[in-house]
């Protein structure tokens, strides 16, 4: 799995290969720490490094944007799993509350181990804040917690929270779209307004002022 990055330097070192040595370029897991080496001599050159993501992405890696962003596949095999919080029923939790005033819940060791394993996987990096359709509220009803501890650990881990660029240029879209509805309404409302003001109705209206008018003035002496 690789996603859409620009190219980028690998480590590039020389190291014995059966009898013989060979130029390897390597790679180091962020989550584990695991380091992998592929063969990047190519025919007479050496392979560039947009060949050498993609060799590594064939084995299952995901290649980040920088050599601090790379994950082993077992790491991303493991951040697929979707962690499963021990989380008391609320019909339970409404009779503990009625029967005695319970102090909240604490988020335990387990607990911010399950979120921050989860935000590892959904928040990009500081600069460009969550991963398209995550927030700090997702990921609380992903995994049934209360969005303070989210947002606890995503500060402490992970920096203050962005806004996706393509979750704000939807939001712009939308507001644009509001805009032009509101005014494809008012244009309706006003056309609707002119086509029942006919010329034979405004003609009847006129009349029945103008005999108003001489009825008031008959009415006012001298």
């Amino acid at each position: 799995m690789m996603r859409s990055r620009l190219a980028r330097s690998f480590t590039e070192r020389s190291e014995k290969h059966g009898s013989n040595y060979r130029i390897v370029a390597a790679v180091t897991c962020r989550g584990c720490g695991i380091e992998d080496v592929i063969g990047i001599k190519a025919a007479a050159a050496l392979m560039p490094p947009v060949a050498i993501a993609k060799k590594f992405a064939q084995r299952g890696w995901d290649i980040g944007q920088n050599e601090h962003w790379d994950t082993c596949p077992k790491c991303i095999a493991k951040k697929k799993e979707k962690p499963t919080l021990k989380i008391v029923p609320k019909i339970e939790q409404a009779v503990n509350h009625m029967m005695k005033a319970e102090p909240p819940r604490t988020m335990s060791r387990e607990d911010r181990r399950i979120v921050f394993e989860k935000l590892n996987g959904v928040y990009l990096d500081e600069k460009r804040g969550y991963d398209t359709g995550w927030s700090d509220h997702k990921v609380a009803i992903d995994l049934g917690v209360p969005r303070a501890w989210v947002e606890q650990v995503r500060e402490e881990m992970f920096g203050p929270v962005n806004s996706n660029p393509e979750i704000q240029e939807f939001l712009e879209g939308v507001k644009a779209l509001k805009a032009i509805r509101d005014q494809v309404t008012r244009i309706d409302t006003i056309s609707a307004e002119i086509k029942a003001l006919n010329p034979a109705s405004l003609t009847e209206r006129i009349a029945k002022l103008e005999k108003l008018e001489a009825l008031v003035r008959k009415s006012i002496p001298g």
